[in-house]
């Protein structure tokens, strides 16, 4: 039994939401402090490093789930210490990654693991909205603070917030998991179908951090103001949440396959329409539609792959996704000289969804759980 059952399931929580804010504060510092003095394909390294040492936090887990949470936490704030003084430093970003694999992963572990079965899917549900509220509040914070100190310092005061948690995360115990619990969750061996949950992964999370990433930059220089950074971020990340919780409803009546082909065709839809518009107000809708569309793949590809075994492989190639594709269109705007060309990468990578869902086996419905 959990000595502070309350306070375990608290911090949980606000780790998901100090993950949330940690993953996306990275590309609101971008547009302040490196796109103009170091370009798109310098930039899109940092990007990289930080997502490729993520993918390395999910092969550094071992033991109890908890246990690599408290190591993740560990390593997450040492590493965001680094980043108050190196914040343009490669080390620096993929150890901070590093600690927010081992993280999100290992919370999303002891939040499925710490519920009953009935409960586990509102659970994930919830956690979902806690990350998605940190992605969110980040750019404004991050924003209003830089009027007041170096934007770096956002890194020293997540650092002090990651360390809080941690000790009230161990402090609080851990529980005792019946035995017709862990029965009831051993997986099964399915490799075409975790093959095909792994290929949704890779491109569904490539495409929401390459927008999620670029389009602050994309609308910087559309506006030269400060405050597009934070509207456009924030709106992507609020297109992210309302469009899980939407999804989460729709699948009680509408099959996984057909809602991620349409999904997948219309978040197609809205990455063209940021490529072809201007304006900051059209940008901002651009962005807001192509994470409502796009955020009900992954969970879908999670739920569909919690059976399996091998399911830890889903959380390392949707990694992968988020490293190669904001890497790849940063790399590209610079070689075509067109950002706004450059995102014909991720309107690439929703075609490829559709065709991935369209040639998937069909399979019972199942409700959004959460990432």
């Amino acid at each position: 039994m959990v000595k502070l059952a309350w306070l375990r399931r608290l911090s949980v929580d606000l780790i998901f939401f100090a993950t949330g804010f940690g993953t996306v504060l990275l590309g609101v510092l971008a547009p302040l402090q490196f796109v103009g003095r170091v370009g798109d394909a310098a930039t899109a390294q940092l990007f990289f490093s930080q997502f490729l040492g993520s993918i390395a936090g999910n092969f550094l887990l071992w033991g109890r789930p908890s246990r690599s949470l408290q190591w993740g936490l560990a390593v997450c704030t040492l590493g965001a210490l680094m980043l108050v003084f190196h914040t343009a430093t490669l080390g620096c970003l993929f150890l901070f990654g590093v600690g927010l694999g081992m993280s999100m992963t290992s919370a999303n572990l002891v939040a499925a693991q710490e519920t009953t079965a009935a409960e586990r899917a509102s659970r994930l549900e919830f956690i979902n909205f806690a990350w998605a509220a940190g992605a969110m509040i980040c750019p404004w914070a991050t924003i209003w603070a830089s009027n007041l100190l170096r934007p770096a310092m956002m890194y020293g005061f997540l650092a002090g917030f990651l360390l809080l948690l941690g000790v009230a995360f161990s402090w609080a115990g851990a529980p005792v998991i019946s035995a017709e619990e862990q029965v009831a969750s051993q997986p099964v061996f399915d490799p075409l179908t975790l093959a095909l949950c792994c290929l949704l992964g890779l491109l569904a999370v490539g495409v929401e951090s390459s927008v999620g990433n670029w389009i602050p930059t994309l609308a910087f220089r559309e506006s030269s103001a400060h405050n597009s950074i934070s509207l456009t971020s924030s709106l992507f990340w609020v297109g992210i949440v309302t469009g899980r919780l939407f999804a989460s409803k729709t699948t009680r009546s509408i099959a996984p396959r057909t809602l991620g082909v349409l999904n997948s065709l219309l978040a197609l839809a809205s990455v063209l329409l940021i490529i072809r518009v201007h304006g900051l107000a059209l940008l901002s809708a651009g962005g807001f539609l192509t994470a409502f569309w796009i955020s009900s793949i992954y969970p879908l590809a999670i739920a569909r792959a919690v059976p399996l075994k091998g399911r830890r492989w889903l959380f390392i190639v949707a990694g992968l996704g988020s490293s190669f594709m904001p890497w790849l269109t940063g790399v590209y705007s610079q070689r075509w000289g067109s950002l706004r060309l450059a995102l014909a990468l991720p309107a690439a990578g929703c075609l490829l969804l559709a065709g991935l869902f369209v040639m998937s086996r069909a399979k019972p419905r199942v409700s959004v759980g959460g990432d």
